[in-house]
């Protein structure tokens, strides 16, 4: 328990934080009022007569007119006139300062809810009014002298306008920050910690929402300027501007392709990867060569192979891969970590399921763990599988091989035969499961068990195949792995079974 005298030093130092909060907010309602009556309401009188002047035929002077005016001090006056009435209730209903009455933390809550709107509205607009007042002050003579003329007034303390404007944009965290501090120095257990507690969560959601509103409108504005800038070739024009999506990342990669590789200038957007022509300059159009819908794609890391390096894979939900190629292996793991929380933001709860769709990896439990050549050896071999039609989905059993000296993986209708091919080369990845949409093209969704299907990512398309056992799918990974040198990433728990594959081969030596 709390000594008498431990309590008492509390209780000064609540006192003190306390007539500080009440003393800053007079100098703040003190300050605001200069701002209006020093430069705000002197300078609406010139701007009415200037207009007046204009109306009458006369000469007109070369100050700002009022909608330049509204633009820089936005709504000042309402906010001078909500914080002078509840800083005058706030000193009526403080009370004791130690032990100050609920009344006064109740009147600080509804003094928050009175402004939320107000700060909203001018923290939006302040960047806007600064650019303003700087672009008049670099072009209006008579505007700059008369702004010196109102800074040298006996009352304005030499604050010029831009240091008042700012005002309000620091005032709110100045409010936490004290009634945290006051927080320090009260008992848990007290009531007055029960309201210091409440006012503080009320600041905090406030100020939540102000910063909120803040982003949304920016992420407007971008958009619109992007909107702008943006020159499509043809084709469908997706919407730009659209409600919750934000700008996330911009830069150039290149886009890999079978034959050729095309640096793109990204503008990766919550939802929607745009790749464009890369621009000669900042301000330059950015010809748009197509679009990403992210609400249905998924992302993953390529291997580096001698053609693709520092690479990652996004497929679409209609089966297309784009194959993503940045400059270091670092700016890969940015590009591909922004991508993937675009895709968890558009896709919420279905990202998960989609992630891990088809895979339960306790089918593995039960497979006798054999050396890497034996697992060539079998899909040398060749193993009867299900494959799906990239276009529309339809399967059909066909057998599939994989020739090694030629470096190529075979399928066809007859074992050992010469149809279809992919070289080894151009498989970038192993993905387990059903995870690519081909599988779920036909009507009635997916026939066998996720956990027997695989689809090797190519750098423009995936092949996807449904085993008919687990050790078939076992068998697939760690023989690909194996004759491509450890470069195809197979996932957790193959890349387990693979490595213990390759320490039976040695012998069991780790």
């Amino acid at each position: 328990k709390m000594s008498a005298e431990e309590e008492d030093k509390r209780a000064v130092q609540r006192e003190k934080v306390l007539l500080e909060l009440l003393a800053t907010e007079e100098t703040y309602v003190t300050t605001l009022d200069v701002l209006d009556k020093i430069y705000l309401t002197p300078m609406k009188a010139l701007a009415e007569a200037q207009e007046s002047s204009k109306g009458a035929g006369g000469h007109r002077p070369n100050f700002l007119d009022i909608a330049s005016l509204d633009s820089i001090f936005c709504n000042i006056p309402l906010i001078i006139a909500v914080h002078a009435k509840y800083f005058k209730e706030l000193k009526e209903k403080l009370g004791n300062p130690r032990n100050p009455n609920d009344e006064f933390f109740v009147a600080l809550r509804e003094l928050m809810r009175r402004v939320k709107g107000l700060y909203t509205r001018y923290i939006n607009g302040y960047e806007d009014a600064a650019d303003k007042l700087n672009y008049h002050e670099s072009h209006n003579d008579e505007f700059k002298r008369y702004m010196q003329v109102c800074q040298s007034h006996q009352n304005a303390k030499n604050l010029d306008l831009r240091s008042l404007l700012i005002l309000p944009v620091q005032r709110l965290p100045r409010y936490r920050l004290l009634l945290e501090e006051m927080l320090k120095h009260t008992p848990s257990e007290s009531n007055l910690f029960s309201m210091l507690n409440d006012s503080i969560n009320m600041i905090r959601e406030v100020s939540l929402s102000i910063n909120e509103a803040k982003r949304s409108a920016d992420d407007v504005t971008f958009l619109k300027e992007l909107a702008a800038r943006l020159v499509f070739e043809g084709g469908d024009k997706p919407e730009i501007v659209a409600l919750n999506r934000s700008h996330v990342k911009e830069g150039l990669l290149t886009k890999t392709r079978v034959n050729h590789a095309q640096a793109r200038h990204i503008v990766l957007l919550t939802d929607l990867l745009i790749y464009c022509l890369p621009p000669s300059s900042p301000s330059d159009k950015l010809i748009v060569k197509g679009t990403i819908d992210l609400k249905d794609c998924m992302a993953h890391e390529i291997a580096d192979t001698q053609s693709v390096v520092n690479a990652f894979a996004l497929m679409t939900g209609k089966g297309k891969t784009y194959t993503w190629s940045a400059a270091s292996s670092a700016e890969r793991d940015e590009w591909l970590k922004a991508v993937n929380q675009c895709l968890d933001t558009c896709q919420g709860s279905s990202r998960s399921s989609q992630s891990t769709r088809g895979v339960d990896l306790e089918i593995f439990a039960s497979v006798q763990i054999k050396q890497t050549h034996e697992y060539v050896n079998r899909v040398s071999a060749g193993v009867e599988m299900i494959k799906y039609n990239f276009k529309d989905g339809k399967s059909a059993l066909k057998y599939v091989q994989l020739r090694k000296d030629e470096k190529k993986v075979y399928w066809g209708d007859k074992p050992s035969s010469t149809g279809s091919f992919v070289r080894l080369d151009d498989i970038v990845s192993f993905s387990h499961g059903a995870k690519s949409s081909v599988f779920f093209k036909q009507r009635g969704g997916l026939k066998v068990l996720g956990e027997l299907c695989f689809s090797l990512v190519l750098k423009e398309r995936t092949l996807d195949f449904a085993c008919k056992s687990p050790e078939d799918v076992v068998a697939w990974a760690v023989a690909l792995k194996g004759v491509t040198f450890g470069r195809l990433p197979l996932g957790d728990e193959l890349e387990r079974i693979y490595n213990m594959a390759q320490q039976a081969a040695n012998g069991g030596e780790e």
